[in-house]
């Protein structure tokens, strides 16, 4: 019947991946209560209008492991910042954490050793890319990792 006060045409496509994701989204940047995580976010007009609009846009996902997922997570929900991505691209593709004290991920500082660590999560497990003097030197082999183990940067 209805959605967010909005008619809504459903053709049988309601428990379809695509459409939940879908749902969800929208549910995410509408809903009051996920403001504090998406109150800055919108979605398309184009997706708000209807399923279809979104599902021409963004196609069926490629697999059961894939989920809707915006390639700049600061950006909003278009077409041209939203594809299926698995659980392991989207874990490295998330904002940096708010307690983050130097602005680079997987970069910090070790009281022990009195230098800059650079470490790198893989599969769900650490790994030691090494302890650095200089800052730049830690984000730097920080991102050379990424390129190692991921194929891939930001």
């Amino acid at each position: 019947c209805c959605y967010g006060g909005v008619k809504m045409r459903i053709h049988g496509h309601y428990y379809e991946p695509e459409f939940l994701a879908w749902k969800n989204m929208k549910k995410r940047c509408t809903d009051a209560r996920f403001a504090k995580w998406y109150g800055r976010t919108n979605v398309c007009p184009r997706w708000l209008e209807s399923y279809d609009n979104f599902l021409a846009d963004v196609g069926r996902r490629p697999s059961a492991q894939h989920s809707l997922d915006r390639i700049d997570p600061k950006g909003h929900y278009t077409p041209e910042n939203v594809r299926w991505a698995g659980k392991a691209i989207q874990s490295r593709n998330t904002k940096l954490h708010s307690t983050s004290t130097t602005g680079v991920r997987g970069v910090s500082w070790s009281k022990e050793k009195q230098r800059w660590r650079a470490a790198i999560y893989v599969a769900n497990k650490q790994h030691h890319v090494g302890y650095f003097f200089d800052f730049g030197a830690a984000a730097k082999a920080r991102k050379e990792a990424e390129i190692k183990f991921w194929g891939e940067t930001k």
